[in-house]
């Protein structure tokens, strides 16, 4: 049986250590969005559990908050702008790719700037989380579609 290519992703960035390509979703940054998402979420979900291996309640409490609860409210705005930016009408799509690209700019100074992503990113558990490869990949393929 052959792989998905989801599994497929998953193998190449869990076993073989491998960013793998963001899936381009087209012309529609939400997708674009949704499939970084995914695949940073697969990899926040392992340092989790690594983390919970301990069994302190300490370390339960961060691996707890997980990626959402450290954005800042970044995720919900990006969520929002490319909702809004998808379902525009073509009389104000170009009002709302301004508004997508000014929070494709945002949730780049988050990742840029955040002490717990570069953490997670460089945590002492032997997990690889490449949270600002694989999102920063996509903020950079959202900006391009906005700027169509």
């Amino acid at each position: 049986m052959a792989l998905t290519e989801s599994q497929r992703d998953f193998v190449e960035i869990f076993v073989l250590g491998r960013s793998a390509p963001i899936d381009t979703g087209g012309d529609d940054p939400l997708a674009v969005w949704n499939s970084a998402k995914e695949s940073t979420d697969a990899g926040i979900s392992a340092l989790q559990a690594a983390i919970r291996s301990y069994k302190h309640p300490d370390l339960d409490n961060i691996a707890d908050a997980g990626l959402n609860g450290v954005t800042e409210g970044n995720q919900t705005a990006m969520m929002r702008a490319l909702m809004e930016f998808r379902g525009a009408a073509p009389a104000d799509r170009a009002k709302k790719a301004v508004a997508l690209v000014q929070q494709v700019d945002a949730y780049r100074g988050f990742l840029d700037s955040n002490r717990v992503i570069a953490l997670c990113e460089r945590n002492p558990f032997g997990v690889s989380v490449p949270i600002r490869a694989q999102l920063g990949a996509a903020l950079d393929r959202i900006a391009a579609i906005a700027a169509r």
